[in-house]
């Protein structure tokens, strides 16, 4: 019963600890969501849009990296790791339990937003519910895929696994657009291990670069699961010699 106790208690610290790890850039989204919401207020729909627009764009990107960043590597590099191992922890559960504790933590502020953006479908009526819903798949859907990235290159030790990770993001997306004309089955496999910057304008309702060999959950799935698969091995070959 103690157990389940201190695991129920760590996990609320470290929901808790999303917002005090990344109070500003937090700050931000909430205060960009509710000047949306004054914007709509006085008749300026247009902008009210456009700044809701970018609280759900920035917003999935910034809650996927600034939740995920160093969940692992801070600890190999300060030597904590090793703190928790003489605690006797079992290190690949213990980050694995903590990867999904920021997640739920992900989930918890998307909603937020979400809830302080829905003013704009009623009663303000800027936005549709359907414009809420494809906030919504992309807060979700965005911010979870990215912070698997970041915690895949986390578990690899990378000590600036944040900047690893839009690096990725970046070079991966302008490929994804410069092969996004070729066809053929090995491109196509080239396109799956690519930020799949198609299947986030399909699922968002936006349209896409070209119609996909793969259908977006496919796509998400075997990306989302790729990236914990590469984490969880490389999570493995990282806190080896604490074991």
């Amino acid at each position: 019963m103690s157990s389940w106790r201190s695991v129920s208690l760590f996990g609320l610290a470290e929901i808790v600890g999303v917002w005090r790890r990344s109070p500003r850039l937090l700050g931000v989204l909430f205060s960009a969501a509710l000047v949306a919401n004054g914007f709509a207020a006085v008749g300026r729909a247009e902008i009210a849009r456009e700044i809701a627009d970018q609280v759900a764009v920035v917003g999935a990107l910034v809650l996927g990296i600034a939740s995920m960043s160093g969940i692992v590597s801070d600890d190999l590099q300060t030597g904590v790791v090793n703190m928790w191992a003489q605690k006797g922890a079992r290190l690949r559960q213990f980050y694995l339990l903590l990867f999904l504790c920021r997640m739920t933590a992900i989930l918890l502020v998307a909603c937020g937003l979400l809830a302080l953006m829905s003013p704009l479908v009623w009663p303000l009526g800027v936005l549709e519910v359907s414009n809420l819903g494809t906030y919504a798949s992309y807060l979700f859907v965005v911010a979870g895929l990215v912070s698997t990235i970041v915690f895949a290159m986390s578990a690899a030790g990378l000590p600036r696994d944040s900047i690893g990770a839009v690096a990725y993001i970046v070079v991966s997306t302008l490929l994804a657009m410069r092969v996004a004309t070729y066809d053929g089955v090995r491109w196509e496999v080239l396109r799956l291990f690519l930020f799949p910057i198609d299947s986030i304008f399909a699922v968002t309702g936006n349209g896409g670069l070209r119609d996909e060999a793969f259908s977006p959950a496919f796509v998400f799935f075997f990306q989302c699961s790729a990236w914990i698969a590469f984490g969880v091995f490389m999570l493995k070959r990282s806190t080896r010699q604490y074991l």
